[in-house]
């Protein structure tokens, strides 16, 4: 493994396709690093929240412009 100053790893994809396995093998071995996983976020909306789906709902189509 290459030695950084620092860097963000950003692992994406859809649902269940391991991901978060994924991700956590580096943040274990890395020396300093950080896994945050999605789910966690999702818990802190308390209301309004929704969900991402293949036929997204009209007030869902605005966050997933960029």
């Amino acid at each position: 493994m290459q030695e950084l100053g620092s860097a963000v790893v950003l692992v994406t994809g859809v649902m269940a396709a391991g991901k978060s396995t994924v991700a956590q093998l580096p943040a274990e071995r890395l020396p300093r690093s950080v896994h945050l996983r999605g789910d966690s976020f999702r818990r802190m909306i308390v209301s309004g929240r929704e969900e991402f789906t293949p036929r997204p709902t009209a007030e869902a189509t605005p966050t997933l412009a960029p």
